[in-house]
């Protein structure tokens, strides 16, 4: 999380919270440091992420703001941020989460790579592990009565996964994940017309349209960040061309090991069977991919985790230790 605000202007007060500086923003939300007030003088800083008001008047909108709450409920893993909250006031909507200190895996990644450093390997297979089982959790969660949700987050991407000071990473944001209890579709209010999700990591049968998107869809998003992370290149183009994406799709990925040396044939399967066109060739769950991946490689543990973190986001890191204090 980059601190993009906090300025030194008194915070706001909503609920049971202060709002300060803006760390995140997309689409459709911001998000904010804040600090929730308790009892007898207890505090605890959190994350608010509010919905931005010109979509609070879309009742589509606002049912899928609602939808990733009551997802983020019912997912209680370690290894994915969790949603303690929800607050309305006037025409605004947010979600109280866990604060967690750390980067997302894009900003850290795009760190190192400005100090000339690849990510190492064991800190990448780590990193990677702790998304499938926060996966592994999303896709085997249920609901009060213990029926399936059958939660697909059809976001996983580099931007989505926070690896934390503690050296734990987390999957983040559940906005456009879809289940057997929400009310998402692929195109309402005002998105209608915006296929949702990052195309450079979006699964064939995602950005086609028309086709279940299932796991395996959020599995050949892994695939493609430790494709990333082993080779340190973009795999696909991105951008906003559903066809030219689908081209490059098509074309496959270039070997790693004719890119990279010293990566075990092992570890390119792993890969490449993630990163396969058809959804039933892929892995069946990611407690499959993520067995598989610690079969054919090492893994570094928090505590290396998290000194990788400290060299290439000392900064940001410091300055938000500072606001905490």
């Amino acid at each position: 999380m980059q601190l993009f605000d906090t300025g030194h202007a008194p915070p706001r007060r909503v609920a049971r919270y202060d709002i300060h500086g803006e760390i995140a923003g997309g689409g459709m939300a911001t998000v904010h440091l804040g600090r929730l007030h308790g009892d007898r003088g207890f505090t605890r800083p959190v994350a608010l992420k509010r919905l931005r008001p010109r979509y609070a008047s879309a009742p589509s909108l606002v049912a899928a703001f609602l939808d990733e709450a009551y997802l983020s409920t019912r997912v209680r893993h370690a290894n994915v941020v969790s949603v303690v909250d929800v607050v309305s006031e006037g025409d605004e909507l947010w979600l109280a989460m866990e604060y967690l200190d750390g980067e997302t895996l894009a900003q850290a990644s795009r760190a190192a790579r400005k100090l000339g450093h690849a990510v190492p390997r064991p800190v990448l297979v780590a990193i990677v592990l702790d998304v499938l089982r926060g996966l592994e959790a999303m896709h085997s969660a249920v609901d009060e009565s213990g029926a399936p949700l059958s939660i697909v987050h059809r976001d996983v991407s580099p931007q989505n996964v926070l690896v934390g000071a503690d050296g734990v990473a987390r999957v983040l944001d559940l906005g456009i994940a879809t289940s057997t209890r929400t009310t998402q579709h692929e195109g309402h209010g005002l998105d209608d017309e915006r296929l949702k999700g990052k195309l450079g990591y979006m699964a064939p049968e995602h950005a086609r349209g028309g086709e279940p998107v299932t796991r395996a869809a959020d599995l050949y998003g892994v695939g493609v960040i430790l494709w990333e992370g082993l080779v340190g290149r973009r795999l696909f183009r991105g951008g906003t061309d559903v066809e030219a994406h689908l081209a490059d799709v098509a074309r496959g990925a270039p070997s790693v090991r004719e890119l990279v040396g010293a990566v075990p044939a092992a570890l390119e399967a792993v890969v490449m069977r993630a990163l396969d066109p058809s959804p039933g060739a892929r892995f069946a769950s990611a407690r499959a991919m993520a067995r598989a991946l610690a079969r054919t490689a090492a893994a570094a543990g928090p505590e290396q985790v998290a000194t990788w973190l400290s060299e290439v986001a000392s900064e940001n890191l410091a300055r938000r230790a500072a606001w905490l204090q």
